[in-house]
C-alpha cells in the first residue's frame, strides 16, 4: 500500500480554484484507488519558511498499529516565494547594478531557503507536468486547472504504483538547476 503525503503550497491545496472535487489529492485517490492513502499537508499560500511545520507533520502520520510510516512524499513549493518579490521588484532603483545587487540577494535567500527545504525531504517531485496553458486555472494563472490537476495526480499515481515495493531510495526529479549543489 503507498501512503503519499502531499506537501508545499495551493498546487496540491488548489481547492479554492477549482470546482469541487477536482482537488489534485482528490483526483489522485481517483487514481490510486482505495488500497492507497494521500494525505494533503499542503496549505494554500505556504512559503518556504512554512516547511519545516509539513515536515513536523509528516512525522506525526507514522501508523501507531503497524509503525509504518508515509511511503512518499510528493512536494511542489517556492512559486509564492517569488511571487511575494513582484512588488519589491517593481521598487525604483537609482541603477542598473543596483537593480543587480537586489536581484543577486533575493536569488542568493531563494537558494538558501530552497536548499534548506530539499535537506528536510526525503523525496521531491519536481518534474514539468503541467506544459500547456489550459493546465492552469483561470482564477489564478499559478494554481493548476483541473486537466492541470488531473496531470499532477496521474504523474503522482504513477510513480507510487510503480513496481518498486523492495527498493528504498531518496529520488528528486527536477532541473539540474534545482538540485542542492555547492554553494555559489
Amino acid at each position: 500500500m503507498a501512503h503519499a503525503i502531499l506537501l508545499g503550497d495551493s498546487i496540491f491545496d488548489n481547492r479554492g480554484y477549482v470546482p469541487e472535487g477536482h482537488e489534485v489529492a482528490m483526483q489522485l485517490r481517483s487514481h490510486l484507488g482505495d488500497a492507497h492513502e494521500v494525505t494533503l499537508g499542503a496549505r494554500d499560500g505556504s512559503v518556504l519558511a512554512d516547511m519545516p511545520a509539513q515536515f513536523r507533520e509528516v512525522a506525526s502520520l507514522r501508523d501507531a498499529s503497524t509503525n509504518q510510516a508515509p511511503t512518499h512524499l510528493v512536494i511542489s513549493c517556492g512559486g509564492n516565494d517569488v511571487l511575494g518579490l513582484v512588488g519589491a521588484m517593481q521598487s525604483p532603483v537609482a541603477s542598473v547594478l543596483e537593480a543587480a545587487e537586489m536581484l543577486a540577494a533575493w536569488q542568493a535567500d531563494f537558494r538558501r531557503g530552497y536548499r534548506a527545504m530539499l535537506q528536510q525531504a526525503d523525496a521531491c517531485g519536481l518534474r514539468l507536468v503541467c506544459a500547456d496553458a489550459g493546465d492552469y486555472s483561470a482564477v489564478s494563472p499559478i494554481e493548476p486547472s483541473s486537466d492541470g490537476g488531473r496531470k499532477i495526480a496521474a504523474s503522482i499515481a504513477e510513480l507510487l504504483l510503480a513496481d518498486e515495493t523492495d527498493v528504498v531510495r531518496t529520488v528528486v526529479f527536477g532541473a539540474k538547476a534545482l538540485r542542492p549543489g555547492p554553494a555559489g
